[in-house]
């Protein structure tokens, strides 16, 4: 029997952007720039990664998020992009990955809506191993 994967992390725009007490800002605050990291605390394997856009969240569909990478990162320091979308329309974008590891783990906002507005909405970004 195949077991089940294992959400490593979860981070929300209102909760503390790492999934350790070893957060530097808020997701809230970095998402503002652009960019939301997750530190997963160790290096860990990584099977998919699920973004969950304005629309999961109730909001118009028009707000999700355009263009993003993820990238991954042992150092938080050196980043491999491993996913990259640019042109989602998805409430929620599932992207499964083969032969990823890592300890940090970058969204990477290009584009952040649909419908031109510029404020980012990303519900929550998850990890899964």
């Amino acid at each position: 029997m195949t077991a089940l994967p294992t959400r490593l992390a979860t981070a929300t725009a209102t909760a503390a952007a790492t999934a350790t007490a070893a957060a530097t800002a808020t997701a809230a605050a970095l998402l503002a720039a652009g960019v939301l990291r997750v530190d997963l605390s160790s290096v860990k394997p990584i099977t998919r990664f699920e973004v969950a856009h304005a629309q999961a969240g109730g909001e118009p569909a028009g707000f999700n998020t355009r263009a993003f990478s993820v990238s991954v990162s042992n150092d938080g320091a050196t980043w491999t992009k491993v996913v990259g979308v640019a042109d989602n329309g998805a409430a929620t974008t599932v992207r499964p990955v083969g032969g990823v590891s890592g300890r940090h783990v970058r969204l990477d906002v290009r584009a952040p809506a649909g419908n031109g507005d510029s404020a980012t909405r990303i519900y929550e970004l998850r990890a899964f191993g």
